[in-house]
């Protein structure tokens, strides 16, 4: 797994071709949507994630996924309303 980020104590290692993609679960559904197509920037992610849990009432779940080669998907972050 290249390339290493290294800041401190914390090491982040990123597989190879990742690809990040955000997705919504709306209340009382049990699939998820994607939001957008995926990306290879973090922070595109999160705000297309952000935008859609804002934008839309009825979205009870809202995450990212990093997907690599020969990885499974990882989830990095998510947002619940309660």
């Amino acid at each position: 797994m290249t390339p290493c980020y290294s800041s401190g104590a914390l090491t982040v290692c990123t597989g190879s071709n990742v690809r990040y993609r955000a997705r919504t679960r709306w209340h009382g559904y049990r699939r998820y949507e994607w939001v957008g197509k995926g990306t290879r920037s973090y922070r595109v992610a999160v705000m297309r994630m952000a935008k859609a849990f804002a934008e839309q009432r009825l979205v009870k779940r809202a995450d990212v996924l990093m997907t690599a080669d020969y990885y499974d998907p990882v989830q990095l972050c998510e947002l619940v309303r309660r």
